[in-house]
């Protein structure tokens, strides 16, 4: 075999192991995915008194969805009941809106997100397609807020509890540790599913 030769396998070698790792990263965020339901709270502008005012909501609106999501064990379940409760979650965040003196519009619904990979401190998210509670305030021009509103790892005061409220919603447990450990094989995972999920979606832009 020529040094060329070797070269050319090296470089297909090469690129067949980073597609490989490239599916299997992709692969395991839609598995993820499907495990979890995003919170956006996007504020009407980036004013001060707009910004505070999607912090309020958010605590209103993270809380109301915790309460109704409670008693689910998975993902599928809760977003039937958040799909339910669609009118009601409004009605609260509008109550926190006129409680802060303001006339902001409020719409809420679910639906899916593309999010980029996020580290929350005790958990991380890789970056892809999630279902996702949102409610817009206004015109929605402001910067967003977002977490998870089932299960309720936002709210988790250290990394035992979140990984309890994880597995009572039926999160599997090599899901818990993608998202809460740490290590170079983890960022490299993430790395991996940010850049595949970037480059599908400068394919579905080209077309």
């Amino acid at each position: 075999m020529t040094r060329i030769q070797r070269l050319e396998k090296s470089i297909l070698l090469g690129l067949c192991a980073a597609l490989l790792a490239g599916f299997c990263a992709e692969n395991a965020q839609h598995t993820l995915a499907a495990q979890l339901t995003r919170l956006q709270i996007i504020a009407h502008s980036d004013t001060p008194e707009d910004q505070a005012l999607k912090l309020q909501v958010r605590d209103t609106v993270a809380a109301m969805a915790e309460n109704l999501t409670a008693e689910c064990r998975d993902a599928q379940t809760a977003q039937r009941i958040l799909t339910a409760s669609l009118a009601q979650i409004e009605d609260a965040a509008r109550l926190t809106v006129y409680q802060n003196s303001r006339v902001t519009p409020v719409k809420a619904m679910l639906a899916p997100v593309y999010y980029p990979t996020r580290d929350y401190g005790s958990f991380r998210l890789p970056a892809g397609e999630y279902m996702a509670l949102r409610v817009v305030l206004g015109e929605g021009k402001g910067q967003n807020w977002w977490c998870v509103a089932y299960p309720a790892l936002c709210s988790a005061a250290a990394k035992a509890e979140l990984e309890e409220k994880g597995r009572s919603a039926g999160m599997e447990e090599w899901t818990l540790r993608l998202i809460t450990d740490d290590g170079t094989a983890v960022s490299l995972r993430f790395w991996l599913v940010d850049a595949v999920g970037r480059f599908c979606r400068l394919l579905q832009d080209f077309r």
